[in-house]
């Protein structure tokens, strides 16, 4: 804070030529004189005299009135001009900082043009000469290039410009610093050019089997610090072709399954939904061929007794398919499940454990429920009876899809054929060749009976023409 400002004002000095008119006021005042006196004396008339006095007093009376609390505000001019000299100073800042900025490239340049520093970066190809000296090879590094770097970043170039002056990137120029730090040599000439550069077959087989053994999980960085002589740009070349490679073999050896008519297999799966009342289950049932969904039950429980009147209720409502696929789940291998399938005359179907790509169909149809009740707020069980009815006559009835050739699920659903078939021929059938696996022994003496079942009953459906196995899957 400064000093404290005084408060007391002094006797102001009467100028000598006014002293007369101050002497007739100050006199009418006292009382020593007269209005008329006083004027005759100073020769004004006596309105314009008392129009002199009546000035004098309105002043004493505004400097003797009291003042408003606080500082006095500045005027509104003079805000203003604070305003626009600040504005001023900060363009003036700018315009000082992109001189610099120029007289620092104009440096750089003249740099250029003695050849001081040089650019690395590409330059236009040149017709074919015979070459009369030889070149070095497109992979050496450029000589002094990091310190030519030191240089201009010594008279005040940022990295990023003094890395476009030598034809570089900022996280390239970054990198070969940090090598030359850590007294290891730069991986070859910067830029596109030294990911094309030819390498030995021992060293790209080697990374080659070093992604194979990490399954695509080690980094290109790693890799070019395990193989003496490959490039960080090399290596994630090489691990790009190799994982390319893995998928396509994986897809080679696997095999897409398609049923070939609606009402041959159902599946099931259990979605949990958050409620105003906790989770809730909700048990979907749906076609294996068409995305048809024949019944979302939202139950109480998780347990072999919802799940067994569900899909008794989903086959008394919508027909009984020959097969009954879900997973591993264990209320879903329960003696009570059994006897409702057993009842109906329908097979059960259970894939291989921990491999949901197997009931990849109804796994993109729960991404689809998902998004739909994701769009409301968490209701009551009772009310998600009622959502789940609308999202299945919405997902049914109003989604034209392109694998169904623009038609609906529901329109699709409608054409299907009741199965013909004898379910008790079907089952039998079905025991037979799972016996006849487990006589072959080629699965092993500790084969699985789910897995039996279900090559069993995929050797059934192939041959009634209802499933269809072609190598070269896509999940």
């Amino acid at each position: 804070m400064g000093p404290k400002k005084a408060t007391y004002t002094p006797m102001p000095k009467v100028p000598p030529e006014l002293r007369p008119r101050y002497e007739a006021v100050v006199g009418v005042l006292s009382g020593t004189t007269t209005v008329a006196g006083a004027a005759r004396d100073l020769g004004y008339s006596r309105n314009h005299f008392q129009t002199l006095m009546h000035r004098s007093l309105e002043a004493m009376i505004g400097a003797l009135g009291p003042k408003a609390a606080g500082r006095p505000a500045t005027p509104a001019r003079e805000r203003e001009l604070e305003r626009e000299i600040e504005r001023l100073r900060q363009e003036n800042a700018r315009l000082s900082e992109q001189t610099e900025t120029t007289d620092r490239l104009l440096l750089v340049a003249s740099g250029l043009l003695r050849g001081r520093v040089q650019a690395s970066g590409r330059t236009p190809r040149a017709k074919a000469k015979k070459a009369t000296t030889p070149k070095p090879p497109p992979d050496t590094p450029p000589d002094g290039i990091l310190e030519r770097v030191k240089q201009m970043r010594a008279i005040g170039l940022t990295v990023t410009l003094a890395a476009a002056v030598v034809g570089m990137s900022a996280s390239t120029l970054r990198r070969q610093s940090a090598r030359e730090r850590a007294g290891l040599a730069p991986h070859g000439r910067p830029g596109p050019a030294s990911g094309r550069r030819r390498m030995d077959t021992p060293a790209a087989a080697q990374v080659e089997h070093l992604v194979r053994q990490t399954r695509g999980l080690v980094g290109a960085e790693s890799l070019s610090h395990r193989v003496p002589g490959v490039s960080r740009r090399a290596a994630a070349a090489i691990k790009a072709e190799t994982i390319t490679s893995m998928e396509r073999e994986r897809r080679a050896e696997c095999q897409s399954v398609t049923v070939t008519a609606p009402g041959i297999v159902r599946g099931f799966d259990q979605l949990w939904v958050p409620t105003t009342e906790g989770l809730r289950p909700v048990l979907v049932s749906a076609d294996a061929c068409v995305p048809y969904r024949t019944s979302l039950v939202v139950a109480d429980r998780y347990d072999s007794g919802a799940v067994a009147r569900a899909i008794d209720d989903d086959f008394r409502e919508h027909g009984a398919p020959l097969v009954w696929r879900a997973d591993r789940a264990s209320c879903h291998r329960t003696d009570e499940v059994e006897e409702v399938l057993a009842a109906w005359g329908v097979l059960r179907l259970h894939g291989p454990p921990h491999l949901a790509r197997f009931y990849g169909q109804l796994e993109r149809q729960n991404r689809e429920h998902r998004g739909w009740l994701a769009s409301y707020a968490p209701c009551s069980p009772d009310a998600l009876v009622e959502t789940c009815e609308g999202m299945r006559r919405a997902l049914n009835e109003a989604w034209p899809r392109r694998r169904l050739g623009w038609m609906t699920s529901a329109e699709k659903w409608a054409t299907r054929a009741v199965p013909c078939d004898n379910r008790a021929e079907l089952r039998a059938s079905v025991a037979e060749r799972a016996a006849k696996l487990r006589r072959d022994g080629r699965l092993g003496d500790d084969v699985d009976d789910l897995l039996v079942q279900r090559l069993a009953v995929e050797q059934a459906l192939t041959q009634l023409g209802y499933l269809r196995q072609q190598p070269g899957g896509w999940c």
